[in-house]
């Protein structure tokens, strides 16, 4: 799961004689303003019908013009949706290659999923200059019918393991323009709640929205509200993965993870002799796909010693290549994967700062929004992620290694994961593992703490001149990718 609020302060309180201009709705369908009041009257999430603003192609995709849909909805979305997931690829190698640049020794987690909804969400309410930084930003410039798109791609999304909830809570007596809000509804499916000017209280609402979007995953989102928050625009993501082919519990055991050539610390290493994998290596790295139940699956990258320190290269590399063909054909593989358990805190306006959107935080234009001086304060995200036996929650992490001598995938050295949606390629997750047990003592790297179970029971450990025994397989021979 994984969550950004943009927290928008006013530099000045908005007057309060300013009123609402309801925009026309169907008859029979309350205003966003009603639903404030009463947010069960809300219409479903993301119906069918709305309004926008013209953009590439002249096609809708904002909100400063009062322009019929007819374009988009007319439109085959599916070269958008496309472009889409690609952007959101490119956003997770900047985002990646920010937090390292910030600090590079730890685990990262992040949805680029979640992030880019939250900054188009916003993007919706923006204009002139800072929507176009936003969409630059989100590599999304150039996609017809952005909004329509993204509204499609939550609703293919929906179909998966994957949930996506959004929510603005507002602050009283602000007039949140009625276009936006009724659009929030209809592209993004957020609903809007009020503040109540009790900022302990309003914490506690916050957090208990994004406790329950994220199954309990993430209990505590914000730690304090600036005492001008005009608007807190939320967005979560939950996952819960299954394995196809589920890890046997009773083959984990503590084992080495490689933390570079001389250091190593003892983690729970799920294994398996015989799981189907597909998986292939070039001269600088090795990729492998351990597929969830439906269309996702947790993709991992192992790279060689020296690109270690620069996971977003790495990346963006086998970003590059088309994956779809790239795999081969899944075959019998002895594999070691740890049992992870991640979280990560991340402050974004840093890295956004750098990627362009640094007017974001001190004069941006978000006149549809509302009127009157607002700035992005705080966008902030957390993620968590738990990966056992039977698979993975909220996000993944995975490694894969190589034997020369058999087909063998390890993940005890650091490596770079992805949950993908395997049908329009969308990074749900995205994360690196340099350290899956930070607490845990170093260790001179050498003999694993389980190796002495990883061969067969009646097989010796080797032969001195190293060759098969008979009825021993010859992954009784092997550790780490060599011959012991």
């Amino acid at each position: 799961p994984a969550l950004n609020p943009g927290l928008l302060a006013g530099h000045s309180p908005l007057p309060p004689r300013l009123q609402v201009q309801p925009a026309e709705i169907p008859s029979g369908e309350p205003t966003s303003q009603e639903a404030l009041q009463d947010p069960t009257k809300l219409p479903p999430h993301f119906p069918d019908k709305g309004n926008g603003q013209r953009g590439p192609g002249g096609l809708p995709n904002s909100l400063e013009e009062e322009e019929e849909e007819e374009g988009c909805r007319d439109r085959d979305l599916s070269g958008s949706v496309g472009q889409i997931a690609s952007a959101m690829r490119a956003l997770g190698v900047d985002l990646l290659r920010e937090v390292e640049a910030e600090d590079g020794s730890g685990n990262t987690l992040f949805s680029p999923l979640s992030i880019s909804l939250a900054l188009a969400h916003l993007a919706l309410g923006a204009a002139n200059q800072t929507q176009k930084q936003l969409l630059e930003a989100l590599h999304m410039d150039s996609v017809p019918c952005l909004h329509q798109a993204l509204r499609r791609v939550t609703q293919h999304l929906h179909q998966t393991a994957l949930s996506i909830a959004g929510r603005l809570f507002l602050e009283k007596g602000v007039p949140i323009k009625e276009k936006f809000l009724e659009a929030s509804q209809r592209f993004y499916g957020t609903k809007p709640a009020l503040l109540s000017g009790n900022s302990q209280a309003d914490l506690e609402a916050i957090n208990r929205w994004v406790e329950e979007a994220t199954h309990g995953r993430i209990s505590t989102m914000l730690t304090e509200l600036p005492a001008n928050t005009v608007m807190v625009l939320l967005n979560a993501v939950f996952f819960r993965g299954f394995w196809r082919t589920k890890f046997n519990p009773l083959l984990t055991e503590l084992s080495l993870f490689h933390l570079d050539e001389e250091s190593a610390v003892s983690v729970e290493m799920m294994k398996e002799w015989d799981f189907p994998l597909s998986w292939f290596s070039t001269a600088s790295w090795e990729v492998a796909k351990f597929p969830f139940k439906g269309n996702t699956s947790f993709v991992a990258i192992v790279p060689d010693l020296p690109l270690r320190k620069n996971f977003s290269q790495v990346l963006s590399e086998v970003l590059h290549l088309d994956l779809d063909k790239a795999f081969p054909q899944e075959r019998s593989t002895k594999v070691k994967v740890p049992k992870l358990h991640l979280e990560d805190y991340v402050d974004l306006n840093g890295a956004l700062t750098r990627l362009g959107l640094g007017d974001l935080f001190s004069a941006p234009d978000l006149h549809h929004i509302a009127e009157g001086p607002l700035v992005v304060s705080s966008i902030q995200h957390r993620a968590t992620l738990e990966l056992a036996e039977a698979g993975v929650q909220a996000a993944a992490a995975t490694s894969v290694i190589a034997s020369r001598s058999i087909s063998s995938f390890s993940l005890d050295r650091p490596f770079v994961f992805m949950i993908t949606e395997d049908v329009m390629g969308i990074p749900l997750f995205l994360g690196t593992v340099r350290n899956p047990s930070p607490g845990a003592p170093r260790e001179k790297t050498g003999q694993d703490p389980g190796s002495n179970t990883d061969h067969e029971p009646g097989c010796p450990k080797s032969l001195p001149d190293h060759s098969p025994i008979p009825n021993c397989p010859v992954s009784s021979f092997l550790s780490n990718g060599q011959r012991r």
